[in-house]
């Protein structure tokens, strides 16, 4: 069996410990970029779809407070979601300056007491992401139900007062046609 030296143990467990923290700090810029990507792909249509109603509805205001309001919402998570990324880089940091601390004093029972707070605390802070995230996308889901719904029932009142309006000015043609009045 090879012996290493408490040394080369403590500069490898630094060096792999380093390594997953540079690794972490990709995955945070990661999520960030495709936070940035997601937003950039439904503005297009978000503004299609609203450059459209421009033309062809009276509701474009409508529409661009309802989708504000959406956008807003979704800044509003983005922040959340980028505080709990610095967050964890800071714990991240913490405990890799707690594990150097560690291994400059070689302490099997203080190490052993470490990883296991830290294990326990990593199980807890993965329960509470996902929760978290549950509930968020319920939120998301609930939102854009409510949305579309507020969307269809403007669309259908809108429609019957057209109605009613077409028919007024048919009345009021067929009014006019029996006096004998032209416009």
């Amino acid at each position: 069996m090879i012996q290493i030296s408490a040394q080369n143990q403590n500069m490898l467990a630094k060096d792999f410990f380093d390594k997953r923290t540079a690794l972490i700090r990709k995955v945070v810029e990661g999520v960030n970029e495709i936070m940035e990507e997601y937003r950039d792909r439904w503005k297009g249509p978000i503004k299609d779809l609203g450059n459209i109603l421009a033309k062809k509805s009276l509701r474009h205001a409508d529409f661009v407070n309802m989708i504000n309001d959406l956008i807003e919402m979704q800044g509003s998570r983005e922040e959340e979601v980028r505080k709990i990324l610095r967050e964890f880089m800071k714990e991240t940091e913490q405990i890799a300056l707690k594990l150097e601390n560690l291994l400059r004093a070689p302490d099997a029972k203080g190490f052993k007491r470490f990883i296991d707070k830290l294990r326990e605390h990593q199980r807890k802070k993965k329960f509470e992401i996902g929760k978290m995230i549950e509930q968020q996308l319920d939120d998301t889901q609930c939102n854009m139900q409510a949305f579309l719904e507020e969307f269809k029932n403007e669309r259908v009142a809108l429609n019957l007062e057209w109605e009613k309006l077409k028919e007024r000015k048919e009345r009021l043609g067929n009014v006019n046609l029996l006096l004998g009045k032209t416009n």
